[in-house]
């Protein structure tokens, strides 16, 4: 992971120190004689730190080592140097230390620096630590265990060597945005520790893994002409199977969950379990009987399952309105002449009037319906123009009208009848 740490490092620690600056507070004992000027920091390691200054012509140093300011400074060579430039060793990761730097000439001593506090590169964050803990439309939510001694954390999007976005925060959680049904590759999270000098020592980079967002909820649900809805009230009832198709544009849900509620919308009859699967079959008896000869309403949501194991729930759709179509029986299609057969069935609550739909050829390529509108006092219609001997089919749909609003029954299936030669 040493590449993430260097390659984005300047820009990561600028905007860090962007942010920090209004905290940066130095206290420290006043330098005397000839001390060095711009002492600072300018490298960092787990194990070792470098430090530099300006000095003058003909001066030496000798650098002086304490993990306590006040106290406890130790020379670390018996001897001064003309360099400027100082890498300390053999420390430990995310420590702070002092560094004094004394001045000679000729031997003599002739100046001290403030002390400078300078820091090691943190631990990194445990890479097996960062989870996924949730997920919606809008943002995505991440947490990693605790690095001891660090100022705080950096949450990065890297693409190549530029630095797309970038969070800092002082926990160990973290959110960033999102779009629903969209997922992310390429976040690190960063530890970072911020000296008394305003230096930051950067941890190195840990995956985040791939990032999931709330899903998209998907299309068709309950759809009679995407083949989602199976409601056949001549042959099953009221037992009804609501379907679904994901949505292709988006990346797909790992699971779903839907609601049933009565056609009014005020009670909730019935909440599935959570399946991966794209259909589910309610045949409980408290829905069939709610929903006999009337309709309801239908909602779904859909979740992403995260690293983690995190379930990114999206929200509940909008109600979708289902009426049944009106149930005709095959019993309910007799012959009343050689060219006529009357059907029918059952009344549809709230219906403003019927719509009868019927072929002669039901069996050909490309069926042709015939519609006829029927009045909502009415159950039964004559279809008339029929051949003896041939088969026929038909269906009827109710138009209701719930809550000042205008639905159509959905038409999952036809009857199919047989004109017999018909005798007065």
């Amino acid at each position: 992971m040493r590449r993430e740490k260097v390659f984005n490092r300047s820009l990561l620690i600028l905007a860090i120190m962007s942010i920090m600056l209004f905290a940066m507070t130095i206290t420290a004992s006043a330098a005397s004689g000839r001390a060095v000027t711009n002492l600072q920091q300018t490298d960092d390691t787990k194990t070792g730190v470098t430090v530099q200054w300006s000095g003058n012509y003909g001066e030496e140093y000798l650098v002086y080592l304490s993990q306590d300011r006040s106290s406890g400074y130790q020379a670390l060579s018996s001897y001064t140097s003309t360099s400027n430039k100082k890498y300390i060793y053999n420390l430990q990761a995310g420590r702070a230390y002092y560094v004094i730097v004394q001045t000679y000439v000729n031997k003599q001593l002739v100046g001290q620096s403030d002390p400078l506090q300078v820091i090691t590169t943190p631990e990194s964050v445990d890479y097996k630590s960062i989870k996924q803990t949730s997920g919606t439309k809008n943002k995505i939510g991440l947490q990693w265990n605790r690095v001891s001694g660090v100022t705080g954390y950096v949450v990065a999007k890297i693409s190549g060597s530029k630095v797309e976005a970038q969070y800092n925060v002082t926990t160990n959680k973290a959110t960033v945005p999102a779009k629903a049904g969209t997922h992310y590759s390429g976040y690190y999270v960063y530890s970072y520790k911020r000296s008394e000098s305003n230096y930051i020592a950067l941890g190195y980079g840990q995956s985040t893994g791939t990032l999931y967002s709330a899903p998209v909820n998907p299309q068709y649900v309950a759809d009679a002409k995407a083949g989602t809805l199976l409601w056949s009230p001549a042959i099953s009832g009221n037992v009804i199977t609501i379907g679904w198709k994901a949505n292709p544009n988006y990346d797909y849900p790992t699971g779903y969950q839907v609601q049933i509620y009565s056609l009014n919308g005020k009670t909730r009859l019935y909440t599935t379990k959570a399946t991966t699967k794209t259909s589910v079959k309610i045949n409980n008896a408290k829905v069939r009987k709610a929903i006999n000869n009337k309709g309801f309403k239908v909602r779904i949501r859909a979740y992403k399952k995260a690293n983690g194991g995190a379930k990114c729930w999206s929200d509940w759709s909008a109600f979708k309105t289902i009426i049944p179509q009106a149930c005709v029986k095959k019993s309910n299609v007799t012959s009343v002449s050689s060219t006529a057969a009357k059907v029918t069935w059952k009344k549809v609550a709230n219906t403003k009037y019927y719509l009868v739909y019927y072929t002669k050829n039901p069996y050909a390529s490309n069926v042709k319906w015939t519609k006829k509108k029927v009045s909502a006092k009415r159950n039964s219609y004559v279809i008339r123009g029929l051949q003896a001997y041939k088969t026929f089919g038909v269906y009827v749909v109710p138009v209701v009208k719930v809550g000042g609003k205008t639905y159509r029954g959905q038409a999952c299936e036809f009857v199919k009848g047989y004109i017999k030669r018909y005798y007065r």
